[in-house]
């Protein structure tokens, strides 16, 4: 498939893009339509690694943001891509792509090896179960900062991601990826919210954390949330109240999640 070819069909996001140096806010040619920065007290004194987190879920909002997860994890890479790929120009405008040339062309790399595959077979598939040549694009796409999952190296974890991947897609196939991080707890079902952490502790929506927690009922006013120090785990609270904890986010140890703490 062309360049050409995947520009005229016009579209909608990417699997995830990232950079591996910090891109700073001051120099980006316009504010982002989508800060996840906003929804974090305190996040500009954030370490290096974490603001790299930040800039990952902005990337991954313009590239994927609004595509729900049934054509998300089902539509064939074929169908997907075209639909993905004016986007990253859009996210190079806007300073979060280094090397849009680069990931332009191991995009069509992988349109034209892969195209019949599906992100979910991607996620719960073993590496020997997909080709060599798909394998690597995979990888290079990676080392770029698009975060599309990769194929598990121990076959006896794919019951598991399947599992979770059928769950999240039975009880949350209108969600997107945009969603995880601007729905909140009191406003979606137990359902949902279970699966998105499934899938989260098995590797699927795992990657971002920022040593916050979500301490619920232990916001300022009463049965409002807060995020608290937590190694190792995601919070961030969505406007407009910035009162209460995503659907991402991590219950505190201690607490029961969907009941204040």
């Amino acid at each position: 498939m062309t360049r050409r070819a995947m520009l005229t069909t016009g579209g909608l996001t990417v699997v995830a893009a990232v950079i591996p140096e910090r891109v700073h806010q001051a120099t980006r040619p316009q504010r982002l339509p989508f800060d996840i920065r906003d929804a974090i007290p305190g996040a500009e004194n954030d370490n290096e690694c974490i603001q790299c987190i930040y800039d990952t879920i902005n990337r991954m909002v313009v590239l994927i943001g609004d595509i729900p997860f049934r054509d998300l994890f089902r539509l064939p890479l074929a169908e997907l891509i075209p639909m993905i790929f004016p986007r990253i120009q859009e996210a190079a405008g806007l300073g979060l792509i280094a090397s849009q040339a680069e990931v332009e062309a191991l995009v069509e790399q992988l349109h034209d090896m892969g195209g019949s595959l599906l992100i979910e077979e991607l996620f719960v598939r073993s590496r020997s179960q997909i080709p060599f040549e798909v394998l690597e694009v995979l990888i290079q796409l990676r080392r770029n900062g698009i975060r599309i999952p990769l194929p598990i190296s121990r076959g006896r974890d794919a019951a598991m991601r399947l599992v979770a991947v059928r769950q999240l897609l039975e009880v949350a196939a209108d969600l997107t990826f945009t969603d995880l991080f601007i729905r909140t707890r009191q406003d979606t079902p137990q359902s949902v919210i279970e699966a998105v952490h499934s899938a989260r502790a098995v590797g699927l929506f795992s990657w971002w954390q920022n040593d916050r927690c979500c301490d619920q009922g232990g916001g300022e006013v009463p049965s409002t949330d807060t995020c608290v120090d937590q190694d190792g785990m995601w919070c961030n609270l969505p406007p407009p109240s910035h009162s209460f904890c995503s659907i991402s986010s991590d219950t505190c140890p201690g607490d029961t999640p969907g009941e204040p703490g």
